[in-house]
């Protein structure tokens, strides 16, 4: 049975290619553009992993992987940025490890950034 991974994005392109890469590597993918959809995913179907944006429209990443750690404490997640002036990457990432997230990834990250972030944390061989 494939591992199952969530990603939460707010961009329809990045959801896309994370699935293509993601599918293509063996995993099964369901994806959500907001928190709420993701908490409603989460309620319904169990995830190995999710991948979360830190920049999202309504609620912020580091809320969302803060809400992710107090209801689904057992499900690892990676944060994701590309940053933007509003929350470059230098601060938004180590905001989001010490809000639980066990890994992050600057966008555009490669495919074997991705996938060696994803086996660490599946393993518990990263930080």
């Amino acid at each position: 049975m494939p591992q199952r991974i969530l990603v939460i994005d707010d961009e329809s392109t990045v959801i896309f290619t994370l699935t293509q890469v993601l599918s293509a590597n063996g995993f099964e993918v369901v994806s959500a553009t907001d928190a709420d959809q993701a908490m409603a995913i989460l309620a319904n179907t169990a995830c190995d992993l999710v991948l979360c944006d830190l920049v999202m429209p309504t609620i912020d990443g580091v809320r969302v992987i803060q809400r992710l750690g107090r209801d689904y404490p057992a499900v690892p997640v990676i944060a994701m940025t590309g940053g933007g002036s509003a929350m470059p990457p230098a601060l938004s990432l180590p905001l989001a490890e010490a809000s639980g997230a066990r890994a992050s990834l600057v966008k555009p990250f490669t495919q074997a950034e991705l996938l060696t972030a994803i086996r660490e944390v599946l393993t518990g061989s990263g930080r």
